[in-house]
């Protein structure tokens, strides 16, 4: 399905990516899978905790990388060799402003509306000791570049026992079998909370983004930057919107709205406005769109939202990557 038949259809109805463990690495803190203490959670059956848990950790902005990022895996460093396996296991990644999770940080207000869901269903996955090891996900999240992450971990009926390598710089909570509790998959609230000893990860991720030249005057012109990395040489479909949307494309979010604006810069209806927006990738990956501003006063202060997807007739709703989005301020 091409973008314009999703525009189309999300026009009358408002309508994140692949699990392809393909990319660039991103480790907090360090590269290092075999140094730093072992801690049993979260993938243990250690002592009374029991076999279902649900567990939060948050990654502070500075130990993410410099610029947003489309994160595909996620991998930890356990200090034994076993395979994780649960009946029901589901992974969530939100963007998030806490910075410290306590007792009475509820998890689903961490999360915040609108967490991803990068995983859901029955697992079973190789830990190796002292070796990044990645979980598989099935879905990607879009780390905004700026928030705190959180990632949560539920599961049901793990039957492993495996100590992870942990990290004092990121803070944690969980609650499971401690205290009798009849279901920790669903509780609303931890039982317990640490400001460090959460685990070491490695993310996998796709560098997909859009960088705007930030010259966005009236009568001027803004060159937008599209980025994708793991696709050079793709066909890609630009947009613009009033509205951040979202829209969703199967299990991703493209942030924009499908508006006057977005159909007019999909469709083509203001060729000498919207420049570039549809167009094929370069060997690097790369590609330049441009929106023409016109001359017009009654523009200033107009916020105009913009992103690209790269296209693919085998993908999902036949797109491969989406990108973050890249809104300015219409200036004098």
């Amino acid at each position: 399905m091409h973008l314009k038949t999703l525009v189309a259809a999300a026009a009358v109805a408002t309508l994140t990516s692949l699990g392809a463990a393909q990319g660039k690495q991103h480790y907090v803190p360090d590269s290092s899978p075999s140094t730093g203490g072992g801690n049993a959670w979260p993938f243990t059956t250690s002592g009374n905790a029991g076999p279902n848990w649900r567990y939060q950790f948050v990654i502070p902005a500075a130990q993410m990388p410099a610029n947003p990022i489309t994160i595909t895996d996620i991998a930890f460093a356990p200090t034994s060799s076993s395979v994780f396996t649960a009946t029901q296991c589901q992974v969530r990644m939100a963007n998030t402003t806490v910075q410290t999770l306590q007792t009475t940080s509820c998890f689903d207000n961490v999360l915040g509306p609108t967490p991803t869901t990068v995983f859901n269903g029955p697992i079973s996955f190789q830990l190796t000791a002292n070796t990044w090891s990645p979980m598989g996900l099935q879905n990607s999240f879009t780390w905004d570049g700026a928030s705190n992450l959180v990632v949560e971990i539920r599961y049901r009926s793990q039957t492993t026992l495996s100590r992870t390598i942990y990290t004092g710089a990121i803070t944690r909570s969980w609650t499971n079998g401690w205290n009798a509790n009849p279901d920790p998959y669903n509780s609303q609230c931890p039982e317990f909370a640490g400001t460090g000893s959460g685990p070491k990860v490695c993310f996998t991720y796709d560098d997909i983004r859009i960088v705007g030249s930030n010259t966005p005057q009236v009568g001027k012109t803004e060159t937008m930057t599209l980025i994708a990395d793991p696709a050079p040489g793709k066909p890609y479909q630009c947009a613009s919107s009033l509205g951040l949307g979202p829209i969703q494309v199967d299990q991703r979010q493209l942030n924009l709205t499908p508006d006057n604006m977005m159909v007019a810069s999909v469709f083509g209806q203001l060729p000498t406005v919207f420049q570039n927006y549809t167009g094929v990738l370069s060997a690097r990956g790369r590609g330049t769109a441009m929106v023409n501003i016109p001359p017009f006063g009654f523009l200033v202060g107009i916020d105009i939202h913009n992103a690209f997807v790269v296209l693919d007739a085998g993908s999902p709703s036949g797109i491969e990557y989406i990108s973050t989005t890249y809104t300015f301020k219409i200036a004098p």
